[in-house]
């Protein structure tokens, strides 16, 4: 058996107007253009405590923390780490 520990992809896309992706507890946040996709890589142990709130113009997505959560970008390239 690896190592690795198995992974997640969580697709966060912006398809109605601009929306606002905060990541919480941490409080990082980012604007996503309308259509513009990011994505949550996350442990798969990790993927049943998420917490998602969506409001009118952005979403919140509460992380077990600490915790090996990536954030990529639409192509697939890390843009941080939370």
């Amino acid at each position: 058996m690896s190592n690795r520990t198995q992974r997640a992809t969580v697709k966060i896309e912006s398809q109605r107007r601009r929306t606002k992706v905060s990541f919480e507890p941490i409080g990082n946040d980012f604007e996503l253009e309308l259509g513009e996709t990011i994505y949550l890589d996350v442990p798969l142990a990790d993927l049943g405590a998420l917490e998602v709130v969506v409001w009118d113009t952005g979403i919140a997505i509460w992380l077990p923390y600490p915790g090996e959560h990536i954030v990529r970008d639409g192509d697939g390239h890390e843009i941080t780490r939370l």
